[in-house]
């Protein structure tokens, strides 16, 4: 008897990007990583990636690319992110999925999902048609190929989502046992109830979609009780156990298990389970004799012998996995929730889905209506912007144009703009918007601020003002917290603030770079300062120049004059920017006063020269992108940092008879003292690293060895993470060198690096360092310097080696 086992990861993050900026802001909840999709990538994307076996002595023999292993999806506003800031990941998700093609008979392992996790069955047929296309392109753009199967958020399906997907030529999908209502043989007569989830999972069935049977899609039921232990009794923590585990779900005539979870439970959830899950694939469940396949393999070689009905829910709506209510989760207060606090209700669910579900309906007519007379086929259109999603380069729109629109010039801004208002109106619906408990969410609030963007979009194309409306009909949602009362509370107090206009990208730009030089790409927007003069006299500058700004999303762009008053050198809370409409006679007199330089020291002639050529609005660093206030301040600190640690220096140099004192007696320095020193020996230690990158001179290494013999004479605490994430970055650099170029001079000094930072007590994070080792092993002969630099970051090079050559 043949045993098959399918492990499918759902992998996923909600889009987080600012709609206005298209940039994940800093979430301080993530710390310490910027954000929840960087922390997420680093705990679980990527250690999926290149998962650890470790022998008794702690050393890695092997790596493992679980995403070979396993029938996996990711959604694709994650792999948009994915792609932009860890593309080589990218990579890593390819590779497995080529690796499970040649494994399973030419089938991959990766599967498409909907576009943004909307729930498909509470969907209008054109988002569901949308949903579709646009998750199955991207598939097509990341991994090169079409999908056999779909992943469906939250696994909520109804029949009309079945035939949408049977229409975009999709073979399986994967539901949760609770979702079947009856089955049988496929010609038998008699149907079997299965309503209470105990249909069998060790085969796929087959749903017919009308009376001839010409239509149907092929479904898997996942095993319940098994990913249940997998997701929430964390029988991962041993692949042994695990293996064992499903090994025993093999009974009589089973041949096929089958699990699904969400993809963060290895590593995220569960933290170092992904090391258990590669060694369950590829080396436990094989010794077994369970075979790891993946579905679409699965289903090639046993085509369903049974068809199933799955249940139809209230009004046809259909059900899910996490809803035990059909898909009421995400329209009313069905009695499903985290628990936050037992106080709160969800009745909030209903008003907030029928006010989006009315916006959707203004947006669409917007749409047909002003785009009635730009595009050949509205909604053939609206399907096809996928393509500028990808990729928004110019020859992309260009053709998008020539295709889609009945002037390919003309209209082009006006036609992208309508494009990203639909855009807005599906990302809108994330699911996560109504999963959890309470309106005010972060998930609820990012759906709200893309409604925002929606509606402005829909102001700029048409006559039409939905804002008013919109937050008439959101005051009915209300709020499980008093400080927010309801649902229009929560738009004017999260949403309106963070709404921006032209002036705002503008103005974050000149600003931020009269402090930090930045290239043509800001954001979004491409900058072209097309024409600038600066001043400085004394202490005081300014900057008088013309800018164009183009936002790449939809091609529109504004053009500007400006004057950017810096105020005194590093001061950078006096800096003010002025703007106005540009306009060619005013700005050469503008350019004829600057000339001059007579009024820039002038208090009262500056103002006047403002008041004429500018508007009476101005912006400090207080109103731009907070990401660009961070970096200034930084760059702020830097300029004076030196000036005033050698002050700090001289304080603690005059004082050392003091500090002597505590030394020679042993005994802790006073708290304002030891923070002193602490503050000074900090900086000294960056600067002798900084030092060391910069030139690799060993030289600033042994004066560390004195700094923290020093620090640990007064029992001075300065091992704090700025210093870890400097040696990290220093080994990280010098590694990914030795990657590009192997080269035996560098791996020795990495190897004395880390020798020296270990006796230094300094534990970096060596992750990437090994990944990058690990790769010179898979691709360049053995040295006996990348032997040593094996052994020195714990990589048992033989054994890894030996590992490799059994694939």
């Amino acid at each position: 008897m043949n045993k098959f086992f399918v492990l499918h990861g759902h992998f996923y993050q909600p889009p987080r990007e600012d709609p206005w900026w298209q940039f994940v802001a800093r979430q301080p909840s993530a710390y310490p990583s910027h954000d929840w999709n960087e922390r997420i990538y680093w705990e679980c994307y990527l250690p999926n990636a290149t998962s650890r076996t470790f022998n008794r002595e702690g050393n890695i023999v092997e790596m493992v690319n679980n995403y070979s292993y396993i029938n996996f999806n990711f959604g694709p506003t994650l792999l948009l992110w994915l792609r932009q800031y860890h593309p080589e990941f990218i990579e890593f998700l390819k590779e497995g999925d080529k690796e499970g093609m040649a494994n399973n008979d030419g089938h991959g392992n990766a599967i498409a999902q909907s576009y943004n996790h909307m729930i498909m069955p509470l969907a209008n047929e054109h988002d569901k048609d949308t949903q579709i296309y646009w998750g199955k392109r991207f598939f097509e753009h990341i991994f090169g190929r079409e999908t056999e199967g779909f992943w469906l958020p939250e696994t909520a399906c109804n029949y009309e989502t079945l035939k949408c997907l049977v229409k975009h030529n999709i073979k399986y999908i994967i539901l949760s046992p609770h979702q079947a209502e009856k089955f049988r043989k496929i010609g038998d007569k008699e149907w079997i109830d299965v309503s209470n989830g105990s249909i069998g999972i060790k085969t796929p069935y087959r749903i017919f979609l009308d009376e001839e049977k010409n239509k149907y899609i092929d479904c898997f039921f996942y095993h319940g009780e098994l990913s249940h232990a997998i997701s929430f009794q964390h029988i991962m923590r041993s692949a042994q156990f695990c293996a064992d585990k499903i090994a025993s779900f093999y009974e009589g005539d089973d041949f096929l298990v089958s699990i699904a979870t969400d993809g963060e439970t290895f590593g995220h959830h569960h933290p170092f389970s992904e090391m258990c899950l590669g060694h369950l694939m590829k080396h436990e469940l094989p010794d077994r004799g369970i075979q790891c396949v993946n579905f679409a393999n699965f289903l090639s070689k046993y085509p369903p012998e049974y068809e199933v009905e799955i249940k139809r829910g209230e009004n046809d709506l259909g059900t899910a996995w996490s809803c035990s209510h059909g898909v009421k989760r995400w329209m009313d207060d069905c009695g499903c929730r985290i628990g936050t606090n037992p106080k709160w209700n969800q009745k909030w669910r209903k008003p907030l889905r029928e006010t989006l579900d009315w916006l959707r309906s203004e947006l669409d007519k917007i749409f047909l209506k002003e785009g009635a007379e730009i595009f050949k086929d509205p909604w053939r259109a609206r399907n096809e912007f996928i393509e500028i999603i990808i990729s928004p380069s110019d020859d992309t729109i260009k053709k998008f144009a020539s295709q889609n629109l009945f002037d390919s010039e003309g209209n082009v801004v006006k036609a992208l703009k309508l494009l990203e208002m639909e855009h807005m109106g599906m990302l809108f619906y994330t699911s996560c918007g109504w999963f959890f408990d309470e309106l005010s969410g972060i998930e609820t609030v990012q759906n709200l601020r893309y409604a925002a963007r929606a509606i402005q979009l829909a102001r700029e194309v048409s006559a039409y003002d939905l804002e008013k409306m919109f937050m008439e009909k959101l005051s009915q949602a209300k709020s499980n917290i008093s400080k927010f009362h309801n649902g229009r509370d929560i738009y004017q107090k999260q949403v309106l603030p963070d709404t921006k206009e032209w002036d705002h990208y503008i103005t974050s730009f000149l600003i931020y770079n009269s402090f930090l030089k930045t290239d043509k790409r800001f954001y979004k927007f491409e900058i072209d300062n097309q024409e600038e003069h600066k001043i400085v006299k004394g202490k005081k500058g300014i900057n008088i120049g013309r800018i164009k700004c183009c936002d790449s999303r939809i091609k529109e762009y504004v053009e500007k004059m400006y004057l950017v008053d810096k105020g005194e050198e590093g001061d950078f809370n006096s800096t003010v920017c002025y703007l106005n409409e540009f306009e060619g006679a005013k700005f050469d007199e503008l350019k004829q006063l600057f000339e001059g330089e007579i009024w820039i020291s002038d208090k009262n002639k500056l103002k006047e020269v403002i008041e004429k050529f500018f508007t009476d609005k101005f912006y400090r660093i207080k109103d731009i992108h907070i990401e660009e206030q961070e970096k200034i301040v930084e760059q702020v600190f830097a300029y004076k940092k030196e000036s005033i640690f050698k002050a700090l220096d001289e304080v603690w140099a005059g004082n050392k008879p003091l500090w002597e004192k505590y030394k020679d007696i042993g005994l802790m320095l006073p708290s304002e003292m030891h923070f002193l020193g602490a503050s000074i020996w900090n900086y000294k230690i960056k600067d002798a690293l900084l030092k060391f990158k910069h030139d690799m001179d060993f030289k600033w290494i042994e004066g560390l060895n004195e700094f923290f013999k020093k620090t640990k004479q007064l029992k001075l605490n300065v091992k704090e993470e700025g210093i870890n994430r400097m040696v990290r970055s220093i080994a990280e650099e010098l590694s990914f060198k030795i990657l590009n170029e192997p080269n035996s001079n560098e791996i020795n000094v990495l190897i004395q690096f880390h020798g020296q930072m270990k006796n230094l007590n300094i534990d970096y994070y060596t992750y990437i360092v090994q990944n990058n080792i690990a790769a010179l092993l898979h691709n360049v002969e053995l040295t006996p310097e990348l032997e040593k630099l094996s052994s020195v970051y714990d990589l048992d090079c033989k054994n890894f080696l030996r590992v490799k050559n059994l694939k």
